[in-house]
């Protein structure tokens, strides 16, 4: 069930069905700011802020997450993953005008499975939240690994 509220300069959307709501707000430069709570296919639970600036910014406090395990060991599995330059094909039904950059799913589904979502039609998305955590990984090994070649 999906219901609607107005408060102010406030505009309320939630849907009882996920427990998400969305909220638009008004601000003072006339821009519309989008807020959701709920989970979006393949982009994990939480909270997901947009604004009219297209910026995203997803909830990521360590006192919300109980952590099981560092993210290690990733230089070996990273050199699997494919970016590409693409454009939409016809099967995508989205702008197919613009070049656009991201990383093929099946390539990093291989090694994190966890970091790739299904949609219902089954074709994969990509966490990117996993991803950039991936990276993060391999930036800090190579690190260390620069650390080790310097002491030589």
């Amino acid at each position: 069930e999906i219901s609607l509220g107005l408060v102010g300069s406030e505009m309320c959307i939630r849907d009882s069905t996920n427990g998400g709501f969305v909220t638009f707000t008004m601000s003072t430069a006339d821009r519309w700011f989008i807020n959701y709570l709920g989970r979006f296919a393949g982009y994990g639970s939480g909270t997901l802020t947009t604004d009219a600036n297209g910026n995203i910014t997803a909830s990521s406090d360590s006192s919300l997450k109980n952590i099981i395990k560092p993210i290690k060991n990733v230089l070996k599995n990273i050199k699997d993953f494919e970016p590409v330059y693409f454009k939409w094909n016809e099967k995508a039904d989205l702008d197919k005008e613009n070049i656009y950059m991201s990383t093929i799913a099946q390539s990093i589904q291989k090694h994190y499975p966890e970091a790739v979502g299904k949609m219902a039609d089954g074709t994969l998305t990509v966490q990117d939240r996993a991803v950039t955590a991936i990276l993060v990984a391999a930036i800090q090994e190579l690190k260390e690994e620069i650390d080790i070649l310097k002491q030589k």
